[in-house]
């Protein structure tokens, strides 16, 4: 069954963005994904340096302000075994009229009571070599508002021929200069609803003034160009990870001894 009708795809291609403000994963879905996702913030200090980053200005004391993992269906392959990204994925096959393979995903928590902002800026800066037909789903497992960060986007933004110029903005974020933001448009949505996104689309996200944390997964997909025999392989492949996942013990595992195998740049 599809999530998104015509009407829905055919804005996301004339606005670059699109706000599902309905709830399309089920409250268990996300509790799935949130437990998951849970296990990797735990620790930080567990996992390779160079997959945690933060999006914010880091505390005197070295704490995260906004912490960022990502690569997050590598070191958690559970992941890709859910309900939430089964959906996602046909999600973005609907989008790209194409089969839809994940490429790159990433989990944020933006704390309670965070005056931090992410800066402005489009995705395709972080990533300018790679694939210009991206279709980014950005999930959070709270309600989203204009309270604790919800996406801000700034309609059209992706038909500029070329990337806005960014600057390094704290540690590990970039930010777009020269950026009007007379147009843009907050994008609230319910617990179990998304926003969609462009590489090109310019976005950021408020501060977060409540009392509770708001964490989001996105996932990036674009079109698989595998043979149906590798897509079959590799599915197996990493239902075998999963599985050996499920019955490791995490607790003794120093997840820095992942294999260079798995070892991709962002």
């Amino acid at each position: 069954m599809r999530v998104l009708s015509k009407t829905e795809i055919d804005r996301y291609h004339e606005d670059g963005y699109l706000a599902v403000a309905r709830p399309v994963f089920r409250p268990t879905h996300l509790r799935r994904v949130g437990s998951l996702l849970d296990r990797l913030f735990a620790d930080l200090d567990r996992l390779p340096s160079r997959w945690v980053h933060d999006l914010g200005t880091p505390s005197h004391d070295g704490a995260y302000s906004i912490p960022e993992v990502i690569h997050t269906s590598l070191l958690e392959p559970r992941l890709t075994l859910t309900a939430v990204y089964r959906a996602c994925r046909g999600i973005a096959s609907d989008i790209l009229g194409a089969p839809a393979a994940l490429i790159f995903d990433h989990a944020i928590v933006k704390p309670a009571q965070t005056t931090s902002v992410t800066p402005w800026h489009q995705d395709g800066a972080y990533d300018p070599e790679g694939p210009a037909e991206v279709v980014n789903i950005w999930i959070p497992l709270v309600e989203a508002t204009p309270n604790n960060g919800c996406m801000i986007f700034i309609p059209n933004s992706h038909q500029t021929d070329e990337l806005h110029v960014h600057h390094a903005r704290g540690r590990d974020a970039l930010g777009a200069v020269d950026v009007d933001t007379e147009r843009m448009v907050p994008c609230p949505v319910p617990k179990g609803g998304c926003t969609i996104h462009t590489q090109r689309t310019l976005h950021s996200t408020g501060p977060n003034a409540t009392n509770t944390d708001r964490p989001t997964w996105t996932l990036k997909f674009t079109i698989d160009e595998r043979s149906t025999a590798t897509r079959f392989t590799d599915t197996a492949r990493n239902l075998k990870r999963a599985s050996q996942q499920a019955i490791r013990d995490r607790p003794t595992r120093d997840l820095r001894t992942i294999p260079s195998s798995l070892v991709r740049n962002h």
